[in-house]
């Protein structure tokens, strides 16, 4: 044999041994030679005349040095809202390497499965965790949150996160590809896992790892238990790259060359680059994104109220057919916290609440004014801990120190823990004039600001506007709410009036134009909401008694034409507190839970917000919001005053000077040329509430505090209230 057949046959079989020759030697590489020095040293080794077996040799021994000519890439993070992606990576690889040294790994929630309810859903799960790691009283808490889980995977039915996610897993299947699923799910949930797999087309055992042997084991002695079973491994939450290369060893796989891993979270997939980073493997990490908005979309107080409702049943098919499918704990409290998921009826009176002693609880409103103008900028806020504005409004929350405040102007973004964000990066931390202040309950719902209508309810001819959606905004939660409170919130027996229609209120003030037409035509006007954020009636839990606090922020009474469209708007927001206060006016209404009726003619309240109107100048409709300071049930006689704005109200001089109204009483600061400072903030108590102390924060130039004067064209306005023994 000639030498040139002599390299041409070596060569051959340097390839056809290649994995093998690696597999074995991989530490070798770095000794041996690359191509071109290799084809150097063939050519020398021939001129010198050095024997046929010694260049087979050398050829051989270059194996795991052209090895390294694979142009795999580096291991990385991709983003992917399509799992096709993983089947064109995995292609990709395989061109270089061959299908045998690829590695395709699926998570299963929110990744190849999805919820389609908000209960039960992966970032339930999450922020379950999440909320009981901050208050594990929280009336939301669920008792024993993996049983609650469980009893939910049974229950509930799944749905692929696009409608070919089963069609790709199983072409790469077909292809050769060995493929599995790595979820944190754990072994309790195995039957109802499998169950949604089967339902949803996934088969994992047709091409997976090991021999087909279900093996349930400890990854390490402290560990928890997992289960692999037709190729799914459930890890039972730990750490995903830990438990790949525990689940490579069980079944005496070899370290595959290429991985491609496809998972919704971004730290399962840091968890594996980690742990392969010192490995000769590449890791193509595809971060699964098609399920965000909907998991941004989260609805918290949904599926607090979803979980009330179903939990009574999930115990009574337990309690009928035995615990073989999941074990729920009976209801009640979490050891060491009171029952406070369990609200009484505002019209009922225990005894207990009878003998207790008065209680005083602060309550406050304050319009923040963020002025966010883009979504997400509220949650980059929140999220920067050096936020001047925020750290200005926490260290007024931090002096006032109410008990139950309402914030307005605070957009409302789901994706995000506004409430925990805010009392961990501010209101926790103190500053050299006050001490930190914890509110371990809240709320937030959905606000119609920038949700858009389909209407063009400015009549420009135009539906994509901000004035267009349901409330002026530019984005979904812009000028959104959040309630903040020391004491629990009765999460389920919330009431809103979001989706309350303008002209369901009786004598409803429709615009008119100047000629005498509708202003808005009669499609829009049956359609139109009423509330340009929302209403809430929140029922807080005052140690044996409950305060309802109602919550609003009307539109301001401006930017609109003749027809004063947005004044009579604010006026009837108004109104709508007001008739709500009449349970014979309201007997009809029914809220977005489907409740009907108005509040108990007994319930204790306090009316807080952003109200827009002045009881004596400014742009609203006359007697605005003297259907409230004037109602019956509202006691109105004692007005929160400061000095600051007295001092304000001097200095800044301009139409101030003709304003009518007691200058102490002013809330809000706005331009002296063609506003100036007016009173339309309020904190407003029920006649059965005892009022001993009531204030504006607006410190004058001599007192602490003036530097935060001008955090927002808004002052926190606030009242002491005492809930008496004998109310419900």
């Amino acid at each position: 044999m000639g030498w040139e057949q002599r390299i041409q046959s070596s060569r051959k079989i340097r390839y056809d041994l290649e994995p093998t020759i690696c597999g074995s030697a991989s530490g070798l590489a770095q000794w041996l030679p690359d191509r071109s020095q290799t084809e150097t040293m063939i050519v020398s080794a021939k001129s010198r005349s050095i024997p046929g077996f010694a260049i087979v040799l050398l050829v051989l021994l270059s194996a795991c040095a052209v090895t390294q000519e694979h142009t795999l890439p580096p291991s990385q993070k991709i983003e992917s809202a399509d799992l096709a992606d993983v089947r064109s990576v995995a292609s990709q690889l395989a061109a270089e390497v061959g299908k045998e040294q690829v590695l395709v790994i699926y998570d299963l929630d929110n990744t190849l499965l999805a919820m389609e309810q908000d209960l039960g859903s992966d970032q339930w799960y999450y922020w379950q965790k999440d909320l009981q790691a901050a208050d594990p009283c929280d009336p939301r808490v669920v008792n024993d949150r993996l049983a609650a889980q469980g009893a939910l995977y049974f229950a509930s039915a799944m749905r692929p996160t696009q409608p070919d996610a089963a069609a790709v897993v199983s072409g790469l299947q077909d292809e050769g590809f060995t493929s599995f699923a790595l979820t944190s799910r754990g072994a309790d949930f195995a039957a109802s896992t499998f169950r949604e797999l089967h339902r949803n087309g996934f088969d994992f055992s047709r091409k997976s790892l090991g021999d087909g042997a279900t093996l349930r084991f400890k990854p390490t002695a402290d560990s928890r238990e997992t289960l692999y079973e037709d190729g799914v491994y459930l890890t039972a939450g730990q750490d995903k790259g830990e438990m790949l290369l525990a689940l490579l060893k069980a079944t005496n796989a070899p370290l595959p060359r290429a991985i491609v891993m496809a998972d919704d979270k971004a730290e399962n997939l840091r968890a594996v680059l980690d742990a392969l980073a010192a490995q000769p493997v590449t890791v193509q990490a595809l971060r699964y994104n098609r399920e965000d908005a909907r998991v941004a979309a989260f609805d918290a107080e949904k599926a607090a109220a979803q979980w009330q409702a179903v939990e009574p049943a999930l115990l009574q098919l337990q309690e009928v057919f035995g615990t073989d499918n999941y074990q729920l704990p009976m209801p009640g409290p979490p050891e060491g916290c009171s029952d406070v998921q369990s609200v009484p009826d505002s019209t009922a009176m225990s005894a207990k609440a009878a003998s207790a002693p008065p209680q005083r609880v602060r309550v406050a409103t304050f319009n923040i004014a963020m002025g966010f103008s883009k979504a997400g900028e509220m949650a980059a806020a929140l999220q920067n801990p050096q936020h001047q504005r925020l750290q200005q409004v926490a260290a007024i929350l931090q002096t006032v120190r109410p008990d139950i405040v309402l914030l307005n102007e605070f957009d409302y973004d789901p994706a995000i823990d506004a409430a925990g964000l805010l009392n961990r990066n501010f209101l926790a931390v103190a500053t050299t004039s006050a001490l930190p202040i914890e509110y371990p309950y809240h709320y937030r719902a959905q606000s119609n600001t920038g949700i858009r209508s389909g209407l063009d309810i400015n009549s420009n001819g135009k539906t994509d506007g901000p004035e267009d959606a349901w409330g002026f905004g530019y984005f979904p939660g812009q000028y959104g709410m959040l309630l903040l409170s020391r004491f629990p919130i009765a999460i389920p027996q919330v009431r809103t009036f979001q989706n309350f229609l303008w002209s369901g209120l009786a004598g409803a003030k429709r615009p008119m134009n100047p000629d005498g037409s509708h202003f808005y035509t009669d499609e829009t006007w049956q359609q139109l909401r009423l509330s340009s954020k929302s209403h809430w009636d929140v029922p807080v839990k005052v140690g044996d008694r409950t305060l309802h606090v109602l919550a609003f922020h009307p539109t301001p009474p401006v930017f609109d034409g003749p027809e004063n469209r947005n004044g009579l708007r604010n006026h009837d927001e108004i109104r709508l507190w007001a008739d709500y206060l009449r349970p014979e006016v309201a007997a009809s209404w029914s809220d977005d839970q489907g409740r009907k009726g108005g509040l108990a003619p007994q319930a204790p309240f306090v009316i807080l917000g952003d109200a827009n109107a002045d009881p004596h100048t400014g742009d609203s409709f006359p007697g605005a919001v003297q259907q409230l300071l004037e109602h019956e049930r509202v006691d109105s006689r004692v007005v929160p005053r400061s000095r600051g704005a007295v001092e304000a109200s001097q200095q800044q001089a301009g139409v101030n000077a003709q304003q009518k109204g007691d200058a102490a009483a002013d809330t809000a600061d706005f331009d002296d040329r063609y506003t100036g400072n007016l009173r339309i903030d309020y904190a407003l108590p029920s006649q059965n509430l005892g009022v001993v102390d009531a204030g504006v924060f607006w410190p004058a130039s001599d007192e602490p505090g003036h530097e935060l004067t001008k955090v927002s064209d808004h002052h926190l306005v606030w009242i002491d209230a005492v809930l008496a023994g004998d109310q419900p």
